[in-house]
């Protein structure tokens, strides 16, 4: 497979996407692909356009085109080469599993991935495969040729609404395609995010809300050899609440490839008391449990959200496996808490706290501290987070380069994974 044209996608807003050599397009333009194709003109932006796409199904096969999918390598990577105990191995089933709930990948006598079937493979693979004419590919020309101009050269902006419909023309998701070059970071960025309906496009919010998004950049001068290969491809996925989130981060520069499932807590429908059966989290703090006229009453009605990945790996707010090409390794990484913080003494430690908890900490520390600025200290899970190595005065310890001393956290699992010789 040619990686040199892998397209990524990922942005949450790209509110700086500006044209340095004059005002970018306005309005918006009913068609995707002109019928006559055009030279690119250096500095010209196109319109804004309207992309419609249907769908009859979201399936993509590995290794049918130039495009290559998202978990692909990760996956593949991911692989164990050497004999697994069982309880090893239903950690690492159920883990993929878990992120095949949003990417549905399949996979045939062992071999990872076959296909995808998910929206954001789909209109990923869909657009490389566009003709010279659309307008996307045309954005693309423009980019090369301010690329190619040098100094001469313009920041470049393209955006293109997107509407997936099925074949009777109902509507699926609504989304957003972006196409962005820096002149002066020399990078180009790609993103794309698929919302259920286009008012979720209007604010951070619901954006970083959406179903799905996707983001790759590239440094310029790949992106010129047709479309270059990207340094990071990133994608989230999110459940309809809002409870659980997979992340994707695949490093073409650092050769690490990272997939992470994170759950959160929720209150439940209404804010009311839980449904009898529910796990609902403990409120450690007394501003949070309505003992006093005015105050908040979380009791009993924020439902936990974790999962299990076996017998001996239960109730996880946290899971990452992260792919070694370099050195062959896989690596489980796992948390039983999404967040912690130390109570205004200084010792106790609240797991996951609330909104309602976190700002009865920074009350207290106020009143502790008069006329001082406070803020919430942060613990980390040293089997979880990557730290800093600190002095005693909490400021970071550098190396000989200058650069920060990275404390790695101890994995729950390690094994040999499938070796990818393009990631080498």
């Amino acid at each position: 497979m040619n990686r040199s044209t892998k397209l990524g996608f990922w942005i949450l807003v790209m509110a700086t996407m500006l044209n340095a050599c004059g005002g970018s397009g306005g309005g918006t333009t009913p068609s995707v692909a002109s019928d006559v194709e055009i030279n690119p003109i250096l500095c010209e932006d196109l319109p804004n356009s309207n992309l419609v796409m249907v769908v009859d199904d979201y399936q993509v096969l590995a290794g049918s085109s130039d495009y290559n999918l998202y978990l692909e390598d990760i996956l593949s990577a991911a692989v164990p080469t050497e004999t697994m105990a069982s309880e090893h191995l239903q950690a690492l089933d159920s883990f993929l599993t878990r992120v095949n709930n949003y990417f549905s990948y399949s996979s045939a006598d062992g071999v990872l991935p076959l296909s995808a079937e998910n929206p954001l493979d789909w209109v990923e693979s869909l657009l490389i495969q566009q003709g010279p004419t659309s307008e996307f590919k045309q954005a693309v020309e423009q980019i090369i040729s301010s690329i190619q101009a040098g100094e001469s050269g313009c920041n470049y902006a393209y955006k293109s609404n997107l509407e997936l419909v099925d074949m009777a023309g109902n509507s699926l998701y609504a989304g957003e395609l972006s196409l962005f070059y820096s002149k002066f970071s020399a990078q180009v960025f790609l993103s794309i995010i698929l919302a259920d309906e286009s008012a979720d496009l209007e604010n951070s919010i619901t954006r970083s809300g959406a179903p799905y998004i996707g983001f790759g950049f590239y440094n310029a001068e790949d992106f010129v050899l047709s479309g270059g290969e990207a340094l990071i491809r990133q994608a989230i996925a999110n459940n309809q609440m809002l409870t659980e989130s997979v992340f994707i981060d695949d490093g073409y520069d650092n050769k690490l490839g990272q997939i992470s499932i994170v759950t959160r807590n929720a209150f439940c429908e209404d804010e009311l008391e839980c449904p009898d059966g529910t796990p609902t989290r403990v409120v450690q703090k007394e501003q949070c449990q309505g003992l006093n006229t005015g105050d908040d009453n979380e009791v009993n009605r924020i439902a936990v959200k974790s999962f299990d990945l076996s017998e001996q790996l239960k109730d996880l707010k946290r899971a990452r496996i992260e792919t070694d090409y370099a050195n062959q390794e896989v690596r489980l990484y796992t948390s039983q808490y999404r967040e912690a913080v130390f109570d205004s003494d200084g010792v106790t430690l609240i797991f996951d706290p609330s909104q309602c908890e976190t700002q009865a900490i920074l009350d207290e520390l106020s009143e502790l501290n008069p006329d001082q600025g406070v803020s919430l200290t942060a613990f980390s899970d040293p089997g979880y987070d990557i730290e800093y190595e600190r002095d005693s005065s909490g400021e970071r310890v550098l190396d000989s380069e200058g650069e920060p001393i990275v404390i790695v956290p101890t994995p729950t699992l390690i094994y040999q994974g499938t070796l990818i010789p393009d990631r080498l």
